[in-house]
């Protein structure tokens, strides 16, 4: 990979400090424009907030806007698992993961403003049997239907229009391709009564990182290179539904330990960790240490097999940069999943704050404490990321051209 450009290294100090629960051995790095990445966050939440309140809805919300944010003790998710993205981008980047915490917020039961949209065959009368959906078809039923939220997913497609769309074809192919084997995925979809078949559900939904690192770069590699390097990305994926399913239970628990569970993780609790205990009769603890071994097994197979992989001399320079981009962001997702509780900087809070003095030094505990299960999450994520690149490459024609 050539010489980081946009990132700096975290010390085993900054992270021992800051991410005390974190035990990845890959590197962790962080855009240098953290405080710009944290700012947008910051405006888009308000935003979003204020767009709320003009919803005939918006009494019926029960998202506390003033503590929706993906920030960490160490910076933002936009910042640890995109660390090389150039500046406009990690901006766009920021709202996008902020967006992906909120709209899965409001698609929570017993919340009625916006409606979860389906995607089963009743929902289409002529439909009487399962098919793959059309992209248009899959994108209305992902777009909301409440105008207000509509209206922020087109603002946030035109804003990735603007930022960057040389990639965007690259995205599409590789969004589509998932979100389809997601929606197909849901038609025979049961209750998994293993663990392995969670976890395989879970994979099913486990590319977002790297589809939106196709937004980051143009590196475009082929089916054919990536199968080179499948040996070291496949236990990168598997880490990084592990990691996120680890943290998400473990933070879980300590919510409900100090009485501070909020809606979301009380009515999305993880399913891996209960699925251990009762598959083999053991402990909540002897279970966490199972999901840890996994995780640490995973990236010592990845990094066994890093070591031929760069030795490769044959390996093309495109796949090798994927690679590294990949590790980085699996480094960058473990160490921000693991932070807890999750904080948002007490100075973000004022409109008047600019420059450097944008991030204090004193952080303020959120009403929520982990990362969004690794299945709600993830999905919700993944409806941000077809919507806006099917939106971006005109697939709804519309005359939404503002910023928030």
């Amino acid at each position: 990979m050539e010489k980081p450009q946009c990132s700096s290294p975290l010390s085993p100090d900054e992270l021992a400090r800051l991410a005390p629960a974190a035990f990845t051995t890959l590197p962790v790095r962080i855009n240098r424009h953290d405080q710009q990445a944290r700012k947008s966050s910051f405006h888009f939440v308000k935003a979003w907030r204020d767009a709320s309140q003009q919803s005939p809805l918006s009494k019926q919300s029960t998202i506390n806007w003033e503590n929706l944010s993906s920030s960490s003790p160490i910076g933002h998710l936009a910042s640890l698992v995109h660390p090389e993205c150039r500046p406009e981008l990690l901006v766009f980047m920021a709202k996008v993961f902020d967006y992906a915490q909120i709209h899965h917020e409001i698609v929570q039961p017993g919340n009625e403003s916006i409606a979860k949209p389906s995607l089963t065959p009743e929902s289409n009368p002529q439909s009487q049997a399962p098919s793959e959906p059309e992209a248009a078809d899959t994108l209305a039923a992902m777009l909301s239907p409440n105008p207000v939220y509509k209206r922020i997913q087109l603002s946030l497609a035109s804003e990735l229009m603007e930022v960057h769309e040389d990639n965007l074809q690259a995205a599409l192919d590789s969004a589509s391709v998932v979100v389809k084997a997601i929606w197909l995925n849901q038609q025979d979809a049961c209750e998994p009564t293993t663990f392995d078949q969670y976890f395989l559900s879970q994979q099913a939904k486990g590319k977002a990182l790297e589809t939106t690192l196709l937004l980051e770069v143009d590196l475009r590699p082929t089916s054919a290179e990536l199968v080179c390097a499948e040996d070291v990305l496949a236990p990168l994926r598997v880490a990084q539904t592990l990691a996120l399913e680890y943290f998400s239970y473990v933070q879980t628990v300590e919510e409900q330990n100090v009485g501070t569970t909020s809606s979301l993780s009380s009515s999305l609790p993880t399913k891996g960790v209960p699925l251990l205990m009762a598959e083999h009769g053991i402990s909540k603890k002897e279970a966490l240490a199972i999901l840890q071994r996994k995780i640490v097994a995973a990236e010592q197979e990845h990094s066994d097999n890093y070591i031929s992989f760069s030795e490769d001399k044959t390996m093309p320079d495109n796949i090798r940069q994927y690679v590294e981009l990949i590790r980085l962001a699996t480094g960058g997702l473990h160490v921000w999943a693991s932070c807890t509780p999750r904080y948002q900087r007490n100075a973000m809070r004022s409109e008047n704050a600019k420059g450097a003095g944008l991030i204090g030094t004193n952080y303020e505990r959120l009403s929520w404490i982990g990362p969004r299960s690794g299945s709600g999450f993830v999905l919700g994520f993944w409806i941000l990321i077809v919507v806006l690149v099917f939106l971006a490459q005109g697939a709804f024609s519309s005359s939404y051209r503002f910023r928030l």
